[in-house]
Order: structure tokens, then sequence, then C-alpha cells
């Protein structure tokens, strides 16, 4: 309540008089669903507030769940744009999440890769190397330019290289690979340049 003198404020507090705070919330730059969950919080009839604080908290969670699904959205839509391949994988060596990519590059279902170690998908020959560069991973390093090759389901190589941000604190890794082997090079040289 805003007024001059003491005696008014109680006055307006008196008549629920909230007209100017509902003003400066229609003026906030606050979600719109916050404002008018703050609103009906502060309706003079208490038939128009909700019943109880249960009904606050199903409506914050509602809208807390909501804001996670458009953050997953984004990020498939982000992981689906690229050809790349990108992961994130857990310091314990095991990939947490790919990219449709990964699949169908490799071969393996997204289950399988999910499923097991990474490790178990590198070439025999890099899987040293690889742990290498897990090694400087948990030290917060961050990767790049990093090549190894995996072995597809059929057992041919796919030569990757790789580019990888640690983020310590959450015990992940979030990784972009592009294949580099002979085929997407020669795949890339034919192509014609746009313009």
């Amino acid at each position: 309540y805003r007024a001059d003198h003491p005696k008014e404020i109680l006055w307006h507090a008196i008549r629920g008089a909230t007209s100017y705070a509902m003003d400066e919330l229609s003026k906030s730059e606050t979600a719109i669903w916050l404002i008018d969950l703050v609103k009906r919080c502060l309706a003079m009839d208490p038939r128009e507030r909700p019943a109880h604080a249960g009904v606050l908290s199903k409506e914050l969670t509602q809208f807390q769940e909501s804001a996670l699904m458009l953050v997953d959205n984004d990020m498939r839509r982000f992981f689906e744009l690229s050809p790349d391949l990108f992961c994130i994988a857990g310091f314990d060596g095991c990939f947490r999440r790919v990219n449709s990519n990964f699949p169908r590059v490799t071969g393996y279902s997204e289950t399988e890769l999910l499923s097991q170690p990474f490790l178990n998908f590198v070439h025999p020959d890099d899987r040293a190397r690889t742990i290498g560069q897990m090694g400087r991973a948990l030290e917060g390093l961050p990767i790049e330019r990093f090549s190894n090759r995996y072995l597809k389901r059929d057992g041919s190589p796919l030569h990757l290289e790789w580019t990888a941000k640690p983020v310590v604190s959450e015990s992940l890794i979030y990784a972009v690979a592009r294949d580099v082997g002979p085929r997407s090079t020669a795949a890339a040289v034919s192509q014609p340049l746009p313009g």
C-alpha cells in the first residue's frame, strides 16, 4: 500500500485497496504466469485466492515441469540440428545421452550405446590414448581435436575427431565428434559449394 500518511496506509489495508500493487505487478518483467498467481494470492475476495498452499505448490511444480520440458525439447532440437555426433558422458565412462546420429552412424542402438562404457566401442589400438584424454577431462581440461576410431556394428572403423568440455561440478563431459574418415572427406569434396 502506498500513501503519504500511516493512517491512509492503514485505511488502504482495511479496504484491501491493492490497485497500486496490481499495477506495479503488471509492469514487472516477471513471467506472466507468476504475476497472475501473485495477483490471485492478493485478491480482495478470499474465494478468488488459492484455497491452500497445496494449490500453490501444484501450480509451481507444473510450471517447473513445463519449463524443464521446454529446455529438454530445445536440447533435443539442438542435438539433432547438426550432422555431427553430440553426446553427454559421465566421468564413469558411460554415455548419458547421444543424439540420433550416433546410432545412425555406428549401427548400434541408442540402448546399446547408453548401456555400456563407451570405451567398449573404441578401436582397441586407440583405447590407451582415449583413456589419456579421459584423464584430462577428469582434471577439468578441455579436449580439442582429439582423434580416435570407433568400431561400427559391422566391425569397420569410424574415424572421429572430438571436441569436449568437462563440467567437473556435474561429473559430466559435453562432447561433439565429427566423422573425419576417408568417406566423409570424399563426400564433402563432391558436394557443390552453395552460391
